[in-house]
């Protein structure tokens, strides 16, 4: 699955992306490893997006939450 990434200001992740199709939230860590969390919804991928730490709302409302997987290299890209 394809999905573009957008930069963010945050220290710990890169940049982000969203599939509405599958619920599929892509997130790029600084260290340049992505993962998948899956059953994300527009709401959940928007509000971490509004929140005003990214990375800490991430850490308490996404991690914690949704399963994820991590994403081959190829596929980050």
């Amino acid at each position: 699955m394809s999905i573009k990434l957008n930069p963010v200001k945050s220290s710990n992740i890169k940049a982000t992306g969203y599939d509405a199709a599958s619920q599929t939230m892509r997130v790029q860590f600084g260290s340049g490893a992505s993962h998948d969390y899956f059953g994300v919804t527009q709401a959940d991928f928007d509000a971490m997006h509004k929140a005003e730490s990214l990375g800490s709302h991430f850490a308490k409302n996404v991690r914690p939450k949704f399963k994820s997987a991590p994403v081959a290299e190829k596929a980050a890209a």
